[in-house]
């Protein structure tokens, strides 16, 4: 039988395998959305993905935004319902 001290040693150590597992799946959902954003960012600021930074981002009901900066420029990026294409904001 397993005394109290080794059953909170699992407990622990199980705790925080599920806090590291959850931290690197949402640093994996993150990173793709970037990605994605830098994607549709590029060809509206004419300016190569990899110039692109996310600075901010903002989910709606219909439409997400994201601030984006690149190549001398800042934007806003709102990436809209039904079919979520993108455009930028005044």
């Amino acid at each position: 039988m397993a005394s109290a001290r080794e059953l909170a040693t699992g407990v622990g150590a199980a705790a925080a395998f599920l806090c590291i597992a959850a931290s690197l799946a949402f640093w994996s959902v993150r990173t793709e959305n970037d990605r994605s954003v830098r994607r549709a960012a590029a060809p509206l600021l004419t300016c190569p993905e990899s110039s692109i930074e996310v600075r901010d981002r903002s989910a709606g009901d219909s439409a997400d935004t994201y601030r984006v900066r690149g190549c001398g420029h800042a934007a806003t990026l709102v990436c809209g319902a039904p079919d979520y294409r993108c455009f930028l904001a005044p």
